[in-house]
């Protein structure tokens, strides 16, 4: 039986590990241990082991368990798992981390501590793209693998699950929002949620009969988009109203997703659906992996909502435009199970 110990401190890492913890786990050709501590404490709380980010407490498990390969998330901001690679490297241990993001990747190697650069044996990478980046890059030197983005393939997957759109008298619009009002924002991106979402109902004319649903990010306090809704009445043509159910279900029974910079934008057009992100002006990219991604539309300009609405519901069957955005993620899970297993 090999022994694989998994690790991840934030939330990304815990995503993208996830899928893979609970595949091998269901395999008794393997022993695992999946080892979290910081934000991913909050997304894995099952079959899992919360631990401390202090090297010696991490150094005592892996001397415990004596893996034969750690596989980890990678973080900005703490030596969590560039710990384990360490500790790994002293040991003759394989190390593989697998990335979950497009952006910020050099400093995800950077050790805190040293100010040194520390890398695993191999990096997992989530497109040819970024593989092609870091091979002609002065400073990475570990093996590099595709393996996609297991999260955002399961997140897709479940969406998919759940009933489509099938309204015939409406179009359903669903805004994602978040807190830049909240999170004093505005003065440097030029916009807030508000005067986003503003925007996108003047631009949706009277030619058809519109429901638009608000799904307000976890981090904005209620009252905002309740103070905003007693101002905005639903006019003839256009239904407004604010939802918190399940994200997924949300995507699932809408024709059409728009937002500004949040990952659920990225997450729908995985799963196939016609995404729109407005960023006006763009004084300021919030979410660079918007752009990294394709198949997302970014509008700069208010003249460009009302246009790009129209050509992106009449290319909603596309199915072409679904498969190939679909398609770049697809195996995720799979490709990292595999390069796992070469290398036990």
């Amino acid at each position: 039986m090999s022994r694989v110990l998994l690790a991840a401190h934030d939330t990304g890492g815990a995503n993208i590990l996830a899928p893979i913890y609970f595949e091998l786990i269901n395999n008794v050709k393997y022993d695992v241990r999946f080892y979290v501590a910081g934000p991913a404490r909050k997304v894995l709380t099952n079959k899992v082991r919360f631990i401390s980010e202090n090297i010696k407490d991490i150094e005592d498990i892996v001397n415990e368990f004596n893996p034969k390969m750690i596989v980890t998330g990678t973080s900005e901001y703490s030596d969590f798992e560039r710990n384990f690679w360490d500790i790994a490297k002293a040991k003759h241990i394989l190390s593989f981390a697998i990335l979950d993001a497009w952006i910020n990747i050099k400093i995800r190697f950077l050790k805190k501590s040293s100010n040194n650069y520390i890398e695993p044996d191999i990096i997992g990478v989530v497109d040819e793209d970024m593989k092609q980046e870091l091979e002609i890059s002065h400073w990475c030197n570990a093996t590099l693998e595709v393996t996609g983005q297991a999260h955002l393939e399961s997140v897709a997957s479940r969406i998919n699950m759940f009933p489509q759109t099938n309204s015939i008298k409406e179009t359903k619009l669903l805004f994602i929002s978040e807190p830049y009002l909240e999170k004093k924002l505005t003065e440097k991106l030029g916009y807030n949620q508000y005067q986003i979402i503003e925007c996108l109902l003047a631009n949706l004319r009277g030619m058809k009969s519109y429901k638009v649903v608000i799904k307000p990010h976890p981090n904005e306090p209620a009252s905002g988009w309740n103070n905003w809704m007693n101002k905005h009445n639903s006019k003839n043509h256009i239904n407004i109203s604010i939802c918190n159910e399940n994200i997924e279900k949300l995507i699932a029974s809408t024709d059409l997703v728009l937002g500004i910079t949040s990952m659920s934008l990225i997450e729908a057009a995985i799963a196939g659906k016609p995404v729109l992100a407005i960023q006006l002006g763009q004084a300021a990219n919030p979410n660079p992996a918007i752009e990294k991604i394709g198949a997302i539309k970014i509008l700069n300009e208010i003249e460009d909502i009302e246009m790009n609405i129209e050509r992106e519901l009449s290319m909603k069957n596309n199915i072409n435009s679904k498969i190939n955005i679909s398609s770049k993620f697809k195996n995720s899970k799979l490709n990292t199970l595999k390069i796992i297993k070469d290398n036990l």
